[in-house]
């Protein structure tokens, strides 16, 4: 189990390693939806350090190697983006990121949107509990899937 801390983004060297995590995290997204204008391969530490989201983060080595985002939208809670380091891809750390997010939702649903296109992505989400709702297309010509985590309170009967 890993230990997740929260990021202070508005910091500029918190902000360059978020910048070079999602690098490296969202060009894999690239590759599968055919289209390198995803938003997190264009912005910069500087428009990191101006988000109004809420950094969750897991370091190994010293190095920043996962980190989840997220936010509340008009009374929603919306996963903004989630990367892992494509060398600690596949160990976990995603689930536990994802994990800690939901635990953190004091809504009863979760949004999330991910390349359609991106088949590993899909399958993580679809795994976890979430379920494509619609797809959208962006102005850059991505085709988003629009996926939602729903809790059910099974004290309740």
């Amino acid at each position: 189990m890993a230990i997740i801390f929260e990021l202070d983004h508005t910091k500029e060297e918190v902000a360059i390693e978020i910048e070079a995590l999602q690098q490296l995290s969202y060009h894999q997204e690239a590759r599968y939806v055919h289209n390198r204008k995803l938003p997190p391969l264009i912005e910069t530490y500087k428009d990191i350090i101006r988000a109004e989201e809420t950094f969750l983060g897991i370091y190994k080595e010293r190095k920043l190697v996962g980190l989840v985002a997220y936010t509340f939208e008009a009374g929603d809670f919306w996963i903004t983006r989630l990367a892992v380091h494509p060398r600690w891809m596949r160990q976990g750390l995603g689930k536990e990121l994802l994990s800690r997010v939901l635990f953190l939702n004091p809504t009863n649903k979760c949004w999330v949107t991910t390349g359609a296109k991106n088949e590993p992505a899909m399958r993580f989400y679809q795994k976890n509990g979430f379920q494509q709702i619609q797809e959208i297309k962006t102005e850059e010509g991505i085709t988003l899937a629009l996926l939602c985590y729903e809790q059910y309170n099974k004290d309740l009967s």
